[in-house]
């Protein structure tokens, strides 16, 4: 469907996931839906108490929050299977209309199963199963912990970690294999980012660094944009000399 990287938030290509399991693509989607509101379809009233029931399927009181999703939508203003559309939305998004937050207000009324550990949710560290370590950096990605998203350091990634697999070690302790990065794990509250509010610093340089790292448009049409605009504002320049 689409994949853009804005400002240190990921909108995955659902294209890529066709392979994989329908639940997980439904994930992503809702992801994208929640945090991207000018690219999805816009919900019509629900009844105050959703029904117990889901096409056939029995539903309990507490049901996901994804579950405000099933209900009736309309498309007047939102484009569906039309991925010039996507591109064409994200390409020329305005600062302002990500939701970093979807959900603040429901993490509050979370149990304490779901939260413990919450400062841990910054800490950058390795990410740990079996034979597989990914990389946890939140300091990219601040605004959704309600931070200031500043520059971020450079990571140093071991690409050698993508290239072990299962097959070949059959009687491999990966508790020693992977000592290293347990260690880092276990050490993860002493890793923790913290950054002033949000609101409370100059966003310009980050921009500037990103825009400078950055692939700004998915589209034709917006990067056909980009280069008129700056090449108008060339000539502008020129002549006004």
């Amino acid at each position: 469907m689409f994949g853009i990287f804005i400002q240190g938030s990921c909108v995955v290509d659902l294209a890529l996931v066709r392979t994989r399991s329908p639940g997980e693509t439904i994930l992503i989607q809702l992801w994208a839906w929640d945090r991207f509101p000018f690219i999805a379809p816009r919900r019509k009233p629900v009844p105050r108490d959703p029904p117990r029931t889901c096409d056939g399927v029995y539903m309990p009181n507490d049901v996901p929050l994804g579950y405000r999703w099933i209900v009736a939508f309309s498309v007047t203003r939102t484009a569906t299977h039309v991925i010039s559309s996507f591109r064409d939305a994200l390409d020329t998004q305005r600062e302002n209309a990500v939701e970093w937050q979807p959900y603040a207000d429901v993490i509050e009324s979370l149990p304490q199963l779901c939260t413990q550990g919450y400062g841990s949710w910054r800490s950058t560290c390795p990410l740990i199963c079996f034979h597989i370590v990914e990389w946890h950096r939140p300091e990219r990605v601040m605004r959704q912990f309600g931070l200031t998203q500043v520059v971020p350091p450079h990571c140093d990634f071991d690409t050698r970690l993508h290239r072990v697999q299962l097959r070949g070690h059959p009687q491999e302790n990966w508790a020693v294999y992977h000592r290293r990065y347990i260690e880092l794990w276990e050490n993860r509250s002493n890793t923790i980012t913290t950054i002033q509010q949000e609101g409370e610093h100059d966003h310009e340089e980050y921009m500037r660094w990103y825009r400078s790292i950055t692939r700004r448009y998915i589209g034709h049409d917006g990067a056909l944009r980009e280069f008129s605009s700056t090449f108008a504002r060339q000539l502008e320049r020129v002549f006004s000399r």
